[in-house]
């Protein structure tokens, strides 16, 4: 049914944009009345789903009594460019408006956000180092660090003329035709990262995930190319920081029942530094982090909660960390064991081996 034809009657619809095969494969256990369609982000998802697929034009002839979910990072692209004005969303529209990072921080520096300073020309930059970022970025493709000015312009040269040209392009070729990417310039800001789903449900914000950052493998089209996280060892007040950081988001832009993600710096002060906020389930590998720590299953939990189903509880808790390696052999640290491994093609098409471990020991041990 891929390309859904016009003149269908209005009707409260659900709308899955770019979902994941897992949640393809969810959706045939879940029982509902409302009608479902998805739209595929690859061809080969089609013949995955149990739900009909629908091309920009048939999800437009949908009508405007439409609810949607978005799944991934490029989701909220196509939403901006495709999707009605009037279709319901788990999060303000107003964030349609706020896709390039230089109106995200403006929007949230005037409501009392914090996040890191920036300036939008080499000659306004108060103080190196300085982290430049494209305005309009795709993972962290783009982002690097430059220690003084003749670092910066030769890293802001390389990057505009090669692999953000690769890795940028075709997505703003497709989404972004009338906006002129270009760079701003960040203070930098050292702190531990965190990458933290978040569950909404029934107004209130019932679950969240911090991840930390705990390892980077600098590439040439990034200096913050993360590679290891670790789950389980947040310290309570940091966690209690983020959870009030987020609750603020949640209200700021107007989260409903639905998975999220936000990342974060912590400075050692205690300071909370907002990157950056998705209305969407993280990456499949924080995803399965999650799971392998808490016994839940984020996209299948996002599915739930845009169905209406009771909301899952979490089964555990564990210590889990999660290392992405470039090689097949493996040998865990001390106090670790390998609980799960998944070997597949990074988005560079190079093969990589993800690890995910327990810790069995105490960290003090």
């Amino acid at each position: 049914m891929y390309g859904l034809q016009y003149g269908l009657k209005k009707m409260s619809d659900k709308l899955l944009v770019f979902p994941t095969i897992e949640q393809l494969h969810y959706l045939s256990k879940i029982k509902s009345d409302a009608k479902i369609y998805f739209v595929p982000r690859f061809e080969t998802d089609i013949a995955q789903a149990t739900v009909p697929a629908v091309t920009a034009a048939a999800a437009a002839a949908l009508g405007e009594s439409v609810d949607v979910l978005c799944c991934h990072e490029e989701g909220m692209y196509w939403i901006r460019n495709f999707g009605n004005p009037k279709w319901q969303y788990s999060f303000s529209a107003k964030m349609l408006e706020l896709l390039t990072k230089d109106r995200f921080k403006d929007h949230i520096s005037a409501h009392g956000i914090r996040n890191a300073h920036y300036v939008e020309k080499i000659s306004d930059i108060p103080h190196y180092p300085v982290v430049i970022k494209p305005i309009i970025g795709f993972g962290s493709i783009g982002i690097k660090l430059a220690e003084d000015e003749s670092a910066c312009r030769e890293q802001l040269d390389m990057v505009n003329q090669a692999e953000l040209t690769k890795g940028i392009a075709p997505y703003k070729n497709k989404y972004f035709k009338n906006i002129r990417n270009r760079f701003i310039f960040e203070e930098y800001i050292d702190g531990v990262f965190y990458r933290t789903p978040f569950v909404v449900a029934q107004k209130s914000l019932q679950y969240v995930f911090p991840v930390r950052g705990s390892k980077t493998t600098p590439r040439t089209s990034s200096d913050f190319h993360w590679t290891e996280f670790e789950y389980g060892d947040c310290e309570r007040e940091t966690a209690a920081k983020l959870r009030a950081e987020l609750e603020k988001l949640a209200v700021l832009f107007d989260l409903t029942d639905g998975v999220f993600v936000a990342e974060f710096l912590v400075t050692d002060n205690g300071e909370i530094y907002l990157l950056e906020l998705s209305p969407r389930q993280t990456s499949s590998r924080i995803a399965k982090l999650i799971e392998l720590a808490e016994g839940i299953r984020l996209e299948e939990l996002a599915v739930d909660l845009f169905l209406h189903q009771p909301l899952k509880k979490c089964t555990c808790k564990k210590s889990i960390r999660m290392q992405i390696l470039r090689g097949d052999e493996y040998v865990p640290d001390n106090g670790y064991r390998i609980v799960q491994t998944q070997r597949e093609k990074s988005v560079y098409g190079d093969a990589i081996l993800t690890v995910y471990c327990e810790r069995t020991a105490q960290k003090n041990e």
